[in-house]
């Protein structure tokens, strides 16, 4: 639950309430005024952005009024969110060591994103510094997908640089969204932190659960190359489909096992299709892609045969459809499975395999063990029964 932000003079001890952000004063640029704010990440976490908007239109507000600014003058709360919540907010810091880390977080280049309030106004605003003239175009793509999924928005744009770190280049990025009603300002700098993290993203990186899909969606797959199928990642080389040589009439009941698997997973996962694998000596390892026609892949057909082998409902189930760059007929395909609501596990399948044939009259409880899917055995299933028996009579 958010709580109502406060900020107080630097520096403060560390039992000042929840949600107290500390201020280092501000500077002046002319007809702007810019008030530097820092906050630990427990405070971020559970500080109101709305309050934090009272504040800012409050301090500008009375800053207007002082006889010498004009009505055009324009008044900035700048907020920095430290990672490491050790002793900066203690009183036994000296002023130079604070200076000094104020510098650091509200330099021209700052290492985080910014939280900056104006005018009513929230956006965060992040810098990313290369050797290498970087591409906006690019790197506007690379968020598309990601700025779309959150409802916001960006303007990018590059510049060269030569004082801070040596003759490079800055890409500039200033995300506006409207938050929603009880949104904190850790959910605003984590924004930022996602969408830095999108444009650091370079092949051979391992590549995050939460941003994949938006690698995905943005024709960025060769970050994929190298990285491990895991607990929720899976990839598969072709489409689940009866003209699959290796599934042949039972596809129906494949995909619904790894569907129901992954729906048994906490964090539940992908499956993309599409993409090939060579066994790494720990697990299979992807190695490339293979686009295909997307219309052998649709919506609807998986949809319905997940909803009528899978029991219960898996919630959210998504199919992702990745056109590639030169035919946009062909591409890749991500099955997209959240994590589910506790109270409805486990996710069973309808049918076993006998012979090669599916048994519609048999169930199975599939599991995720690290990159494999497998089948709880009828031992792991008496003792989920025996407990939940227990549970009940106790």
């Amino acid at each position: 639950m958010a709580a109502r932000a406060r900020i107080v003079d630097g520096p403060y001890p560390a039992d000042v309430g929840r949600g107290t952000l500390m201020d280092f004063g501000g500077v002046y640029y002319g007809d702007h005024q810019i008030d530097y704010v820092m906050a630990r990440r427990t405070d971020a976490e559970v500080a109101s952005l709305a309050s934090l908007r009272h504040l800012a239109a409050r301090r500008a507000r009375a800053a207007k009024r002082r006889p010498y600014r004009h009505r055009d003058y324009i008044y900035r709360m700048s907020i920095a969110v430290t990672r490491d919540d050790s002793g900066i907010f203690h009183r036994e810091i000296d002023e130079e060591e604070l200076s000094f880390r104020a510098e650091n977080q509200f330099s021209r280049i700052p290492e985080d994103p910014i939280v900056s309030i104006e005018e009513g106004e929230v956006r965060v605003d992040l810098i990313v510094w290369s050797e290498d003239r970087p591409d906006a175009e690019e790197a506007e793509a690379r968020l598309r997908p990601f700025l779309e999924r959150s409802e916001a928005t960006a303007e990018l744009g590059a510049r060269p640089e030569d004082e801070w770190y040596g003759r490079g280049y800055c890409l500039d990025v200033r995300i506006r969204r409207n938050f929603p009603r009880g949104a904190t300002l850790g959910e605003a700098w984590r924004l930022g932190e996602d969408a830095k993290t999108l444009l650091g993203i370079r092949d051979d990186d391992g590549v995050p659960r939460s941003l994949a899909i938006d690698l995905i969606r943005s024709g960025h797959w060769g970050v994929f190359k190298g990285q491990a199928e895991s607990d929720w990642l899976e990839a598969k080389g072709a489409p689940y489909a009866k003209a699959n040589a290796r599934l042949g009439e039972n596809w129906r009941y494949e995909l619904a096992k790894d569907v129901a698997a992954f729906a048994n997973s906490p964090d539940g996962g992908i499956i993309v299709i599409g993409m090939t694998t060579q066994d790494g000596g720990d697990g299979d390892v992807i190695t490339g892609f293979k686009e295909f026609d997307l219309k052998q892949v649709t919506a609807t057909v998986y949809g319905n045969h997940v909803a009528r082998c899978v029991f219960p409902r898996v919630e959210g189930f998504e199919v992702v459809r990745a056109p590639g760059g030169r035919d946009r007929r062909r591409g890749i395909v991500a099955l997209v499975i959240p994590p589910q609501n506790p109270s409805n596990l486990p996710f069973l399948v309808r049918g076993a395999i006998r012979d090669g044939a599916v048994l519609g009259n048999h169930v199975l409880w599939p599991v995720r063990r690290g990159d494999q899917t497998a089948l709880l055995d009828v031992d792991g299933i008496h003792s989920r029964l025996r407990l939940g028996d227990q549970a009940i009579q106790g």
